[in-house]
Protein backbone atom coordinates (compact mmCIF):
# COMPACT_ATOMS: atom_id res chain seq x y z
CA UNK A 1 0.00 0.00 0.00
CA UNK A 2 1.79 3.60 -0.78
CA UNK A 3 -1.07 6.28 0.94
CA UNK A 4 -0.91 9.56 0.64
CA UNK A 5 1.76 11.05 3.02
CA UNK A 6 -0.82 13.58 3.51
CA UNK A 7 -4.26 12.45 3.26
CA UNK A 8 -3.20 8.31 4.45
CA UNK A 9 -6.48 6.22 4.34
CA UNK A 10 -8.25 6.14 7.86
CA UNK A 11 -7.60 2.53 9.54
CA UNK A 12 -10.37 1.16 11.32
CA UNK A 13 -9.42 0.47 14.60
CA UNK A 14 -10.19 1.03 17.96
CA UNK A 15 -8.39 -0.65 20.98
CA UNK A 16 -10.85 -0.35 23.27
CA UNK A 17 -13.06 -2.14 21.43
CA UNK A 18 -11.03 -5.45 21.06
CA UNK A 19 -10.69 -6.00 24.59
CA UNK A 20 -13.91 -8.68 24.92
CA UNK A 21 -12.76 -10.25 21.11
CA UNK A 22 -9.38 -11.50 22.03
CA UNK A 23 -10.71 -13.56 25.53
CA UNK A 24 -12.54 -16.44 23.13
CA UNK A 25 -10.93 -17.87 20.35
CA UNK A 26 -13.75 -18.49 18.26
CA UNK A 27 -14.48 -14.46 19.34
CA UNK A 28 -15.79 -12.81 16.14
CA UNK A 29 -12.75 -11.05 14.36
CA UNK A 30 -12.68 -7.59 16.07
CA UNK A 31 -11.35 -5.80 12.52
CA UNK A 32 -14.97 -6.89 11.26
CA UNK A 33 -16.55 -5.41 14.12
CA UNK A 34 -15.31 -2.22 13.28
CA UNK A 35 -15.55 -2.01 9.93
CA UNK A 36 -19.31 -2.41 10.89
CA UNK A 37 -18.85 1.00 12.87
CA UNK A 38 -16.72 2.91 10.15
CA UNK A 39 -19.97 2.04 8.14
CA UNK A 40 -22.29 3.26 11.15
CA UNK A 41 -20.39 6.37 10.98
CA UNK A 42 -20.77 6.57 6.93
CA UNK A 43 -24.88 6.42 7.42
CA UNK A 44 -24.80 9.00 10.05
CA UNK A 45 -25.96 6.29 12.96
CA UNK A 46 -23.90 6.94 16.21
CA UNK A 47 -21.08 5.26 17.11
CA UNK A 48 -17.66 4.92 18.81
CA UNK A 49 -16.20 8.58 19.50
CA UNK A 50 -12.98 9.81 17.05
CA UNK A 51 -9.82 9.71 19.71
CA UNK A 52 -9.87 13.40 21.11
CA UNK A 53 -6.28 14.20 22.66
CA UNK A 54 -3.46 15.71 21.44
CA UNK A 55 0.00 14.33 20.36
CA UNK A 56 1.59 15.73 23.68
CA UNK A 57 -0.79 14.09 25.84
CA UNK A 58 -0.74 11.10 24.02
CA UNK A 59 3.10 10.87 23.41
CA UNK A 60 3.32 10.95 27.35
CA UNK A 61 0.44 8.38 27.89
CA UNK A 62 2.08 5.79 25.84
CA UNK A 63 4.55 4.73 28.52
CA UNK A 64 3.35 6.34 31.50
CA UNK A 65 -0.75 6.12 31.83
CA UNK A 66 -2.46 2.68 33.34
CA UNK A 67 -3.51 0.14 30.38
CA UNK A 68 -6.87 2.70 29.91
CA UNK A 69 -4.64 5.67 29.16
CA UNK A 70 -2.27 3.60 26.67
CA UNK A 71 -5.20 2.12 24.67
CA UNK A 72 -6.57 5.69 23.94
CA UNK A 73 -2.29 7.02 22.99
CA UNK A 74 -3.07 4.09 20.94
CA UNK A 75 -5.72 4.89 19.09
CA UNK A 76 -4.62 8.37 18.65
CA UNK A 77 -1.41 7.06 16.28
CA UNK A 78 -3.46 4.13 14.68
CA UNK A 79 -5.60 7.32 13.18
CA UNK A 80 -2.42 10.00 12.67
CA UNK A 81 1.24 9.30 11.58
CA UNK A 82 3.66 10.97 14.28
CA UNK A 83 7.18 9.63 13.60
CA UNK A 84 8.11 10.85 17.63
CA UNK A 85 5.93 7.72 18.94
CA UNK A 86 7.62 5.22 17.10
CA UNK A 87 10.03 4.80 19.87
CA UNK A 88 7.60 4.00 21.90
CA UNK A 89 5.77 1.85 20.02
CA UNK A 90 8.33 -0.55 19.54
CA UNK A 91 8.77 -1.07 23.32
CA UNK A 92 5.08 -1.22 23.30
CA UNK A 93 5.26 -3.91 20.66
CA UNK A 94 6.99 -6.11 23.33
CA UNK A 95 4.28 -5.44 25.99
CA UNK A 96 2.51 -8.99 27.65
CA UNK A 97 -1.05 -7.69 26.46
CA UNK A 98 -1.95 -8.32 23.32
CA UNK A 99 -4.20 -6.12 22.87
CA UNK A 100 -1.32 -3.35 23.19
CA UNK A 101 0.71 -5.26 20.79
CA UNK A 102 -1.72 -5.18 18.46
CA UNK A 103 -2.54 -1.54 18.31
CA UNK A 104 0.96 -0.65 18.60
CA UNK A 105 1.45 -2.93 15.22
CA UNK A 106 -1.35 -1.21 13.69
CA UNK A 107 -0.39 2.19 15.01
CA UNK A 108 3.20 1.40 13.38
CA UNK A 109 1.79 0.40 10.00
CA UNK A 110 0.20 4.05 9.76
CA UNK A 111 3.21 5.63 10.42
CA UNK A 112 5.93 3.42 8.85
CA UNK A 113 9.55 4.01 9.89
CA UNK A 114 12.57 2.41 9.06
CA UNK A 115 13.75 2.29 12.77
CA UNK A 116 10.70 -0.01 12.77
CA UNK A 117 10.96 -2.48 9.92
CA UNK A 118 13.67 -5.41 11.43
CA UNK A 119 11.91 -5.50 14.87
CA UNK A 120 8.17 -5.77 12.95
CA UNK A 121 9.43 -8.49 11.23
CA UNK A 122 11.08 -10.26 13.98
CA UNK A 123 7.88 -9.56 15.89
CA UNK A 124 5.73 -11.68 13.13
CA UNK A 125 7.57 -14.12 13.58
CA UNK A 126 7.47 -14.62 17.32
CA UNK A 127 4.26 -13.45 18.26
CA UNK A 128 1.97 -16.26 19.48
CA UNK A 129 -1.77 -14.05 19.08
CA UNK A 130 -3.44 -14.54 15.86
CA UNK A 131 -4.86 -11.07 16.15
CA UNK A 132 -0.83 -9.81 16.93
CA UNK A 133 0.08 -11.16 13.75
CA UNK A 134 -2.65 -10.31 11.39
CA UNK A 135 -2.03 -6.44 12.79
CA UNK A 136 1.68 -7.21 11.73
CA UNK A 137 0.97 -8.53 8.23
CA UNK A 138 -0.95 -5.26 7.43
CA UNK A 139 1.97 -3.20 8.44
CA UNK A 140 4.91 -4.52 6.70
CA UNK A 141 2.76 -4.39 3.80
CA UNK A 142 3.43 -0.62 4.52
CA UNK A 143 6.73 -0.28 4.29
CA UNK A 144 7.22 -1.17 0.63
CA UNK A 145 10.42 -3.01 0.84
CA UNK A 146 11.10 -5.94 -1.34
CA UNK A 147 11.81 -7.92 2.08
CA UNK A 148 8.50 -7.99 2.88
CA UNK A 149 7.22 -10.22 -0.04
CA UNK A 150 8.62 -13.57 1.67
CA UNK A 151 7.72 -12.69 4.55
CA UNK A 152 4.04 -12.38 3.27
CA UNK A 153 4.24 -15.42 1.00
CA UNK A 154 4.60 -17.31 4.27
CA UNK A 155 1.94 -15.89 6.31
CA UNK A 156 -0.20 -17.06 3.08
CA UNK A 157 1.09 -20.59 3.12
CA UNK A 158 1.20 -21.22 6.71
CA UNK A 159 -0.68 -19.04 9.08
CA UNK A 160 -4.03 -19.35 10.41
CA UNK A 161 -6.70 -18.15 8.58
CA UNK A 162 -7.32 -14.79 10.11
CA UNK A 163 -3.60 -13.92 9.15
CA UNK A 164 -4.28 -15.11 5.49
CA UNK A 165 -7.02 -13.57 4.60
CA UNK A 166 -4.66 -10.35 5.24
CA UNK A 167 -1.89 -11.67 3.79
CA UNK A 168 -3.37 -11.98 0.40
CA UNK A 169 -4.59 -8.81 0.90
CA UNK A 170 -1.10 -7.17 2.10
CA UNK A 171 0.78 -9.35 -0.80
CA UNK A 172 -1.08 -7.83 -3.64
CA UNK A 173 -0.77 -4.12 -2.15
CA UNK A 174 2.73 -4.37 -1.40
CA UNK A 175 3.76 -5.72 -5.20
CA UNK A 176 1.34 -2.30 -6.80
CA UNK A 177 4.48 -0.78 -6.28
CA UNK A 178 7.17 -3.20 -6.10
CA UNK A 179 7.97 -4.32 -9.89
CA UNK A 180 10.59 -6.60 -9.55
CA UNK A 181 8.69 -8.69 -7.27
CA UNK A 182 5.37 -9.20 -8.88
CA UNK A 183 6.46 -12.89 -10.23
CA UNK A 184 7.35 -13.86 -7.01
CA UNK A 185 3.99 -12.65 -5.78
CA UNK A 186 2.07 -14.01 -8.27
CA UNK A 187 2.55 -17.68 -7.76
CA UNK A 188 1.36 -17.96 -4.16
CA UNK A 189 -1.45 -15.92 -4.82
CA UNK A 190 -2.62 -18.43 -7.35
CA UNK A 191 -1.67 -21.07 -5.40
CA UNK A 192 -3.83 -20.10 -2.56
CA UNK A 193 -6.65 -19.04 -4.95
CA UNK A 194 -6.92 -23.01 -6.14
CA UNK A 195 -6.15 -24.85 -2.90
CA UNK A 196 -7.10 -22.75 0.63
CA UNK A 197 -9.53 -24.06 2.65
CA UNK A 198 -11.04 -20.85 3.34
CA UNK A 199 -13.21 -19.66 1.28
CA UNK A 200 -12.48 -15.92 2.57
CA UNK A 201 -8.76 -16.26 1.68
CA UNK A 202 -9.51 -17.32 -1.55
CA UNK A 203 -11.81 -14.39 -2.26
CA UNK A 204 -8.97 -12.03 -1.18
CA UNK A 205 -6.49 -14.06 -3.15
CA UNK A 206 -8.64 -13.16 -6.29
CA UNK A 207 -9.36 -9.74 -5.27
CA UNK A 208 -5.87 -9.13 -5.44
CA UNK A 209 -5.02 -10.97 -8.52
CA UNK A 210 -7.44 -8.78 -10.18
CA UNK A 211 -5.68 -5.66 -9.07
CA UNK A 212 -1.90 -6.99 -10.08
CA UNK A 213 -3.47 -8.18 -13.28
CA UNK A 214 -2.97 -5.05 -15.05
CA UNK A 215 0.55 -4.33 -14.15
CA UNK A 216 1.75 -7.92 -14.89
CA UNK A 217 3.85 -8.90 -18.07
CA UNK A 218 1.82 -11.50 -20.68
CA UNK A 219 3.77 -14.55 -19.74
CA UNK A 220 2.12 -13.98 -16.11
CA UNK A 221 -0.92 -12.16 -16.42
CA UNK A 222 -2.22 -14.64 -18.98
CA UNK A 223 -1.87 -17.57 -16.27
CA UNK A 224 -3.25 -14.92 -13.70
CA UNK A 225 -6.76 -14.85 -16.32
CA UNK A 226 -6.64 -18.55 -16.53
CA UNK A 227 -6.58 -18.81 -12.48
CA UNK A 228 -9.45 -16.84 -11.96
CA UNK A 229 -11.20 -18.09 -14.71
CA UNK A 230 -11.06 -21.47 -13.16
CA UNK A 231 -12.52 -20.22 -10.14
CA UNK A 232 -15.14 -18.60 -11.55
CA UNK A 233 -16.19 -21.90 -13.01
CA UNK A 234 -14.92 -24.42 -10.46
CA UNK A 235 -14.77 -22.93 -6.89
CA UNK A 236 -17.69 -24.70 -4.54
CA UNK A 237 -17.97 -21.26 -2.76
CA UNK A 238 -20.28 -18.67 -4.27
CA UNK A 239 -18.62 -16.20 -3.08
CA UNK A 240 -15.65 -17.29 -4.31
CA UNK A 241 -17.11 -17.44 -7.36
CA UNK A 242 -18.44 -14.02 -7.75
CA UNK A 243 -15.81 -12.08 -6.51
CA UNK A 244 -13.57 -14.25 -9.41
CA UNK A 245 -16.15 -12.94 -12.03
CA UNK A 246 -15.78 -9.63 -10.47
CA UNK A 247 -11.82 -9.47 -11.07
CA UNK A 248 -12.21 -10.37 -14.41
CA UNK A 249 -14.90 -8.34 -15.42
CA UNK A 250 -12.69 -5.42 -14.31
CA UNK A 251 -9.94 -6.52 -15.73
CA UNK A 252 -10.99 -4.81 -19.84
CA UNK A 253 -8.98 -7.83 -21.16
CA UNK A 254 -11.02 -8.75 -24.36
CA UNK A 255 -10.27 -11.96 -24.87
CA UNK A 256 -10.89 -13.18 -21.05
CA UNK A 257 -14.91 -10.98 -21.56
CA UNK A 258 -15.38 -12.38 -24.89
CA UNK A 259 -15.10 -15.77 -23.01
CA UNK A 260 -17.29 -14.58 -20.13
CA UNK A 261 -19.71 -13.62 -22.70
CA UNK A 262 -19.77 -16.66 -24.66
CA UNK A 263 -19.78 -18.75 -21.49
CA UNK A 264 -22.90 -16.95 -20.38
CA UNK A 265 -24.51 -17.21 -23.55
CA UNK A 266 -24.04 -20.98 -23.53
CA UNK A 267 -26.04 -20.91 -20.05
CA UNK A 268 -22.77 -22.21 -18.26
CA UNK A 269 -22.56 -18.96 -15.91
CA UNK A 270 -25.33 -17.20 -14.11
CA UNK A 271 -26.09 -13.42 -14.38
CA UNK A 272 -27.88 -12.76 -11.96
Amino acid sequence: MSPSPDQPPRLPLDPSLLAGELQAEEAPDPLDLLVADLDLQAAGEPSLPIATLDRETALRQLLQGDHDARLEALRLFCEQREPRAVPALLEVLGDPCPILRMSAAYALGRTPDERAFTRVLQQLDLDANGFVRKALVWTVANFGRPEVVPVLVRSLAGDIAAVRLMAATSLADACLDLEDQRAEAVGPLVQSLRIDGEPLVRSNCAWGLGRLHPLLPPELAGPVGEALLEALLQDPDPGVRDDARSALEQLEDPDLLGRLQTLGDEGLLSWT
